[in-house]
């Protein structure tokens, strides 16, 4: 669960925050957010 209360967009659904997410390997990972859009991230 990645959404925050304060998103401007959140609308309050059961499925919400992140739905989809990619590792391919390059150092990041990727992430699709319902509210925020893509996520990009260092790959720890």
């Amino acid at each position: 669960n990645a959404y925050r209360e304060t998103d401007p967009k959140r609308l309050g659904f059961v499925y919400e925050g992140v739905m989809g997410m990619r590792v391919p390997g390059d150092g990041y990972v990727y992430a699709v957010d319902t509210s925020r859009g893509l996520l990009i991230f260092n790959e720890p």
